[in-house]
């Protein structure tokens, strides 16, 4: 048997309880046969302080 493709997706999802209130979060995973690690962040707004670009 021959391997064609090397597709996936995982998504999980949580809660932070901080002193500011509560956040919530979600990190998911994508591979559409790549070769290569191609890593990319996605913040909203008001986070640009910790964006490492």
């Amino acid at each position: 048997m021959t391997l064609r493709s090397m597709t996936g997706f995982a998504r999980h999802e949580g809660t932070f309880d901080g002193q500011e209130g509560q956040w919530r979060w979600y990190w998911e995973l994508r591979s559409v046969n790549g070769k290569g690690l191609d890593i990319r962040f996605r913040m909203p707004s008001g986070f640009e302080a910790i964006d490492p670009d």
